[in-house]
């Protein structure tokens, strides 16, 4: 059990490497992803069939809870035009349900005066998700735990199939996670616990290190301690031990003999805009010329390629000069891999939506991005059934676009024939990005998978599955630092480490300041053989007001700045 599908694929290739033949009694995945499956699998006698929809975006979720609100009256205590009224409340109604406060600022007694107990609200959210045959992702936890109430076979049927259980990056388990997989262990089942409490950073989703610890208290007061750091070079490690040192964390990781070196650099540049230039020029310096032989092992390749580069930073809204700079000097890059990078044409978009609406018509999600998507492109107030909407529209390539799903619903012969020629369709209809994705995915599915067991609801599972675990594209990786944790590069620069980002203005109390410290050391970890560390020195905000900006206070608590200039 893991947090990330990425790691679970990892987990799987390393098993793969160490048991071969006997693979297959290795199951890898997310903690998530074993509950959904469980549920599909099982869930019946709870409500849960297996077309249960995943309702992943708060749109979706904020949907369901008002038409509750509307049924009794309340429409417009706690709506807003945009939605972020309902949004709190569905925060609150997940601390609720997951039985942790966190650092949510949603507090279950805002809501009393509306006359509704946040029981009721839970409860009546929870009701309008099962009617639509729904499932969101606090849910899938406590479904199962309610599934394994109700059916005592389940239970024991896991206990059957598994011998033990691991569970990764368990510093971040919450309470209904570690409760969980306690249940699902038992007495029988041995449980095996990594975590490292120096990376817990979930805290405001309720993850805490002492979850690890209650979830196996015999192992607790005497554990195993993996003491070598395999990925950092020297100077890295020991510049990101020191940013925990000011708060008693003296603890110093043993490096293997022969560890290279490496480099740490802190730079200060004028504004947001010099950074992204010098963050461009120092990646472009990168890829021509490779890493500096002085910082590396003996004998190991200097070269980099625009994957061993990462940019890493505390908020999103920063990332936009990076962009642009990296652009300017031909740099492709990797935000991220939502849908509209994954397949990057509306028409792709299209198929794949109104193909998951055609299997279930219960999926809102996909009816409702088909329409979006309809409407963009025909300036037309659509609405009601997506596949009756494409089906309507006088386009060659929307037409197109209908004519696949209609083949793919078929099943059997019908979609082997559609999606083998879907590579040729979009060439010829001005989408050949998505359909060479589209056709990609479906090789591995086919190559994956039986005749007999193929279907458009197993492609679509597929599909979603690599979109989550493969690198849409070549290029430079710009991610968050909570997105960049569990990885690696040879190269990482953090850039906008200033007051106010790291820590997070909102950090106010020792427990947040400290997680936000441990994010720091997340983040330069990261690096194997090279770390920049970026700030800029002014800002300017929206109404056109400078403003002076200092690095993080955590660099000058650590030490790590005394021989850094103010300017650049």
């Amino acid at each position: 059990m893991t947090f990330t599908v990425k790691a679970a694929e990892e987990l799987k290739q390393r098993a793969r490497a160490a048991v071969a033949d006997e693979l297959w009694r290795v199951d890898a995945d997310t903690i998530h992803g074993f509950a959904l499956d469980w549920l599909k699998r099982y869930g019946r006698e709870i409500g849960i069939g297996p077309d249960v929809v995943v309702l992943s975006d708060d749109i979706d979720r904020v949907a369901v809870l008002a038409e509750y609100l509307r049924s009794i009256g309340l429409g417009d205590d706690l709506g807003s035009d945009d939605g972020s009224g309902l949004r709190r409340v569905i925060e609150a109604i997940d601390t609720h349900r997951t039985g942790h406060n966190g650092q949510h600022r949603a507090c279950t007694s805002d809501y009393t005066h509306l006359g509704v107990s946040m029981q009721e609200l839970a409860d009546a959210y929870s009701a309008g998700l099962q009617a639509r045959g729904a499932v969101d992702f606090p849910g899938m936890l406590s479904s199962l735990m309610e599934l394994l109430d109700e059916d005592p076979w389940v239970l024991e049927h896991f206990r059957t199939l598994y011998r033990c259980i691991l569970v990764d990056e368990g510093q971040d388990l919450t309470l209904v996670q570690s409760a969980l997989l306690r249940r699902l262990a038992g007495e029988g089942i041995d449980l095996f616990v990594v975590a490292d409490d120096r990376q817990s950073i979930r805290g405001y989703a309720g993850g805490a290190f002492t979850h690890a610890q209650a979830l196996v208290p015999s192992a607790a007061p005497d554990p195993l301690h993996l003491r070598h750091n395999f990925r950092c070079a020297q100077v890295i490690q020991r510049a990101a031990e020191a940013i925990l040192r000011p708060v008693g964390d003296t603890r110093h990781v043993a490096l293997p003999e022969n560890t290279p070196p490496g480099r740490v650099r802190f730079v200060p540049l004028k504004s947001p805009e010099a950074e992204a230039y010098w963050i461009a020029e120092w990646t472009s310096g990168l890829l021509k010329t490779g890493l500096d032989p002085e910082v590396i092992a003996d004998g190991e390749d200097p070269s980099v390629v625009p994957e061993d580069v990462a940019i890493a930073l505390r908020t999103r809204w920063i990332l936009a000069p990076i962009v642009d700079a990296l652009a300017e000097r031909g740099i492709r890059c990797v935000v991220q891999t939502d849908t509209s990078v994954f397949l990057p044409e509306p028409e792709a978009r299209l198929f794949v939506d109104c193909l998951a609406f055609g299997v279930n018509a219960n999926n809102a999600p996909a009816a409702r991005r088909s329409i979006e998507e309809l409407r963009d492109w025909t300036g037309d107030d659509l609405s009601g059934d997506p596949l009756q909407a494409l089906r309507s529209v006088r386009n060659a390539s929307l037409e197109s676009v209908a004519e696949l799903v209609t083949r793919c619903l078929l099943g059997g012969a019908d979609l082997e024939q559609a999606m083998e020629a879907v590579a040729e369709l979009g060439k010829t209809h001005d989408w050949p990005r998505g359909a060479r994705t589209l056709s990609d995915v479906w090789r591995d599915y086919r190559t994956a998978s039986t005749v007999q067991s193929r279907s458009p609801q197993g492609f679509l599972a597929h599909l979603a599955r690599t979109q989550r675990t493969r690198p849409t594209d070549p290029g430079v990786r710009l991610l968050t630092i909570d997105r960049a944790k569990g990885l690696e590069f040879k190269a990482v620069a953090l850039i906008g480490v200033r007051d106010g980002l790291i820590p997070h203005y909102r950090a106010n109390n020792p427990l947040e300041r400290n997680e936000e410290r441990r994010r720091l050391y997340v983040a330069m970890t990261r690096a194997a053989r090279e770390l920049v560390i970026t700030w800029p020195t002014t800002t300017v905000d929206r109404y056109g007001r400078t403003h002076e900006q200092s690095p993080s206070p955590f660099l000058v608590e650590a030490g790590l700045l005394a021989s850094v200039g103010r300017t650049t």
